[in-house]
C-alpha cells in the first residue's frame, strides 16, 4: 500500500510509469504505476496537469482535493475503484469544485468501487456528473458525501456486493439495479432519490441477499416520455424494506411488476398502469389524468399495522383491489370515492377498512375468511355493478359491520343472477336498493335497514333463513312490470320478518314468503297471492278512492280512481303532502272505507286536508254510511276555512255505532265539494 501523486503534466493514466508518479505531492517522478493497493492523489502539486483514464487505471482510492485539471474518461474504459483495504482517510473517491471531469461516453466511461473492506469509505462527486456506476465488493461498505447526478436518463447505477449509503444527499440516476443472490444493502438516507429513464427496466432490486432500507422521500421516476414502458421492480417485502414511489411525470405506460412498495403515489402521471401485480405496503395516491389497463391481477393493500390512505382522483381500476394480508392489523381510509370496474372485486381479507363516508363503486365485494376484519361503511353509497356474487360475507367469523347510515345499490339490470351470499350473518347490513332487471336477486337472510327498488320487472329471492327489514320494506313493482317476491328454493318457504309498524306494498308477485315479526304486511290490491304465502294481506286493509263527479252517488261504493301507494303514502301521513284530485265536473269527491276487528267500537274518523276553492265558496262536507238504511248521513263540514289553508274534519259515532258497520265491519266516510 502506497501513495502516488500524479506529477506527469498532460498524460494517460497507463502501465507506463516514467516520470509521471510521485510519491509525494509535488515530488519527484518516477514512481511505479499505482496498483490496485495504492492511494491515488490529484492535488495541487499536480498542478493544471490533465490526466487521462485508461483500461489499465486502477488505484484503492482517488483523492482530487485542489487538483483544478481535467480529468478525462474516455469511452469503453471502466475505472476500477477499491481493493482488501480501505483508502486512506477512508475516502474511496473524492473529486474537487474546482476540476473538469470529462466522460468519452455516459454509459461506458464507467466506475466500478470493488473494495471488500468493511470499513465505510467516502464517496464525493463534488457536483460532477458520472457515467454507469457499479458497487462490487464483497463486503465494501460506501457512503456518498454529495449529492450524485448521473450525466444520461440511460446511465445505470448498480449495486452488486456491499453496502450504498445514501446519506442525507440527492441521487438522481437512470436506472437502479440490484439483482443476484448476492449479500447487499442499499440504505437511502434522507436525501431525494430520482429515477429519469424511461422505455425501460428503470427500477429493478431484488430480495435474495438484499438488506433495504427505505429512506425519508419516495423514489421520483419523472420521466415525461410519452412512449413505451417503464417496468419496477422492488421484492423485498416490509414497510421499510420497500421504498415510496412517486411516478411524477410521463403519459407512458408503468409497468409494477411483482412490486411491494410502501406508498405508491401517481401524483402529475397522466399515462397508463400496467397489468402487473404488485402491493403497496402504505397509502396508494391515483392521478386524475391516468388510466389502466384490464387485468385480473390483484393489487393488494398490505400494510401489517397504522393508518394509511387510499385516493384515487376519479380514475377506474379495471383490477380486483384486496386490503389487508398476512393478519394485519392496519386501517385504511378512503380519501374519496373508489370506482372498480364492473367486472372486478373490492376485497378485505385483514385490519379494517373506513369508507370515511365516501362511495364505493365496484363489480362485488368479498370479505370470506376467520380472519379479523372491520368494515366501517360510513355515509356513501355502495353501487355494486357485477353479476355472479356481488357480495360474499357468506364466511363472516371475526367480521364487524359497522353499516352506519350507508346504501348498498345492486345496480346490475342484466339477465344473470346476483348473489348477495351472507350466510345468516347475523350483524346489521345497511338499506338496499334494487335497480330491477330480469335477473333474479338471491339475498342472504341477515338484518337489512330499508329495502326499495328504483325498477321492475324484477324477481328478489330469499335465502334459508330469516330476513329482517329494520326500517321500511319499500318493494313493489307497476301495473305492468310485477315484481318478483319468493324463495331461492321453489316450494320451501322463506321469511321475511318486521318488528312492528305498517308495511304497504303494490304490484308483487309472491311466492313461499311468510311475512312475519310483529308488522302487519299489506301486499296491496294489485299484487298476486301465488302460492304457499301467510302473513300477508293482499289488499291495504283499507280501500280509497277519489272521482270527479257529475252527481253523488247513493251507495257506499268505491269510485273510480283507486289509491295507488303514493296516495296511501300521502294520505296515511300526518304532514304536509297530499293525495289529490283535481277536476271540473260537479263534485270532487273522495270515499275512504276500512274493515275493522268488531262492529261495536266507537267510531271516529279524522280528515285533514285543503282545498283551491275556499269552503266559503262551496263547503266541503263529510258524511258516513248508514249500512242499516243504505244512506249517506252527515258528518262535519266547514264553510269558513280560505282557499289554500289546512282544516280538519271529523265523523264520530261514540254511541250505537252499529248501523255504520258493514257486513265485513267496515266503516266508509266520504268528503266531497260542489264545484261552483
Amino acid at each position: 500500500m502506497a501513495n502516488r501523486y500524479w506529477v506527469g503534466g498532460n498524460a494517460t493514466w497507463d502501465s507506463t510509469a516514467g516520470t509521471k508518479w510521485a510519491t509525494s505531492s509535488g515530488g519527484a517522478g518516477g514512481a511505479a504505476v499505482p496498483t490496485a493497493a495504492d492511494d491515488v492523489f490529484l492535488d495541487n502539486g499536480t498542478g493544471t496537469g490533465n490526466v487521462t483514464l485508461s483500461s489499465t487505471s486502477v488505484c484503492r482510492s482517488l483523492n482530487c482535493t485542489g487538483y483544478v485539471g481535467i480529468l478525462t474518461h474516455p469511452a469503453a474504459t471502466a475505472f476500477n475503484i477499491g481493493d482488501a483495504t480501505a483508502g486512506a482517510g477512508n475516502i474511496a473517491l473524492k473529486l474537487s469544485a474546482g476540476m473538469t471531469y470529462t466522460k468519452g461516453n455516459n454509459l461506458s466511461s464507467s466506475i466500478n468501487y470493488i473494495s471488500s473492506s468493511t470499513t465505510q469509505q467516502t464517496v464525493d462527486y463534488a457536483g460532477k456528473t458520472g457515467g454507469n456506476l457499479t458497487f462490487n465488493g464483497t463486503g465494501g461498505s460506501w457512503i456518498l458525501t454529495s449529492d450524485f447526478m448521473e450525466a444520461s436518463v440511460s446511465c445505470a447505477f448498480t449495486v452488486s456486493y456491499g453496502t450504498f449509503n445514501a446519506g442525507g444527499f440527492n441521487v438522481t440516476v437512470g436506472i437502479i439495479t440490484s439483482t443476484g443472490t448476492n449479500a447487499r444493502s442499499i440504505v437511502m438516507g434522507t436525501g431525494q432519490w430520482t429515477v429519469t429513464a424511461t422505455n425501460a427496466t428503470v427500477y429493478n432490486v431484488a430480495s435474495s441477499g438484499m438488506t433495504f432500507v427505505r429512506g425519508t422521500l419516495p423514489i421520483n421516476f419523472n420521466n415525461v416520455g410519452s412512449t413505451g414502458t417503464r417496468t419496477i421492480t422492488h421484492t423485498n417485502t416490509g414497510e421499510t424494506s420497500c421504498p415510496s414511489i412517486l411516478i411524477s411525470a410521463g403519459t407512458d405506460t408503468v409497468n409494477l411488476s411483482t412490486g411491494r412498495f410502501n406508498n405508491v403515489d401517481f401524483t402529475g402521471f397522466s399515462g397508463i398502469l400496467g397489468t402487473a401485480l404488485f402491493l403497496v405496503w402504505g397509502s396508494l395516491t391515483f392521478s386524475a389524468g391516468m388510466t389502466n389497463t384490464a387485468t385480473t391481477n390483484v393489487l393488494t393493500m398490505c400494510a401489517t399495522s397504522g393508518s394509511k390512505t387510499v385516493t384515487f382522483n376519479g380514475t377506474t381500476l379495471n383490477r380486483p383491489l384486496t386490503f389487508g394480508e398476512n393478519a394485519s392489523t392496519a386501517d385504511w381510509t378512503l380519501q374519496d370515492a373508489v370506482i372498480l370496474d364492473t367486472a372486478r372485486t373490492l376485497g378485505l381479507a385483514h385490519g379494517t377498512l373506513n369508507a370515511n363516508n365516501k362511495n364505493v363503486t365496484a363489480g362485488a365485494f368479498s370479505s370470506a375468511s376467520t380472519n379479523t376484519r372491520i368494515l366501517n361503511m360510513g355515509t356513501g353509497t355502495w353501487t355494486l355493478t357485477g353479476t355472479g356474487t356481488i357480495w360474499n360475507t357468506s364466511t363472516f367469523t371475526n367480521l364487524t359491520i359497522n353499516e352506519q347510515s350507508s346504501t348498498i345499490v345492486l345496480s346490475n339490470t342484466s339477465a344473470s343472477t346476483k348473489t348477495f351470499s351472507t350466510n345468516q350473518h347475523t350483524q346489521n347490513y345497511p338499506s338496499i336498493v334494487f335497480a330491477g332487471g330480469t335477473g333474479a336477486f338471491i339475498m342472504g337472510a341477515s338484518s337489512y335497514y330499508n329495502w326499495s327498488n328504483t325498477g321492475s320487472p324484477m324477481t328478489i329471492q330469499l335465502g334459508i333463513g330469516t330476513t329482517t327489514i329494520r326500517g321500511s320494506f319499500l318493494v313493489q313493482g307497476t301495473a305492468s312490470n310485477l315484481v318478483n317476491l319468493n324463495s331461492s328454493t321453489d316450494g320451501s318457504q322463506r321469511t321475511l320478518s318486521k318488528a312492528s309498524g305498517v308495511v304497504r306494498v303494490d304490484y308483487l308477485s309472491i311466492k313461499d314468503i311468510a311475512a312475519t315479526g310483529g308488522a302487519t304486511w299489506y301486499a296491496g290490491p294489485h299484487s298476486i297471492n301465488v302460492s304457499n304465502n301467510t302473513g300477508w294481506i293482499f289488499g291495504y286493509g283499507v280501500s280509497y278512492s277519489y272521482q270527479v263527479l257529475s252527481s253523488l252517488p247513493s251507495n257506499e261504493a268505491q269510485l273510480a280512481n283507486a289509491f295507488d301507494l303514493t296516495d296511501y303514502s300521502e294520505a296515511l301521513a300526518d304532514d304536509t303532502s297530499y293525495a289529490d284530485s283535481t277536476g271540473n265536473n260537479n263534485y270532487n269527491a273522495f270515499v275512504f272505507s276500512k274493515a275493522h276487528t268488531d262492529n261495536t267500537t266507537p267510531i271516529s274518523v279524522r280528515w285533514k286536508g285543503k282545498t283551491d276553492l275556499s269552503p266559503a265558496s262551496s263547503p266541503v262536507i263529510m258524511q258516513i254510511y248508514n249500512y242499516t238504511t243504505a244512506t249517506w248521513m252527515p258528518a262535519d263540514s266547514d264553510n269558513t276555512t280560505p282557499a289554500g289553508t289546512e282544516f280538519e274534519l271529523l265523523a264520530s259515532v261514540p254511541v250505537s255505532p252499529g248501523n255504520y258497520y258493514g257486513s265485513s265491519n267496515e266503516v266508509t266516510v266520504r268528503v266531497y265539494q260542489e264545484n261552483t
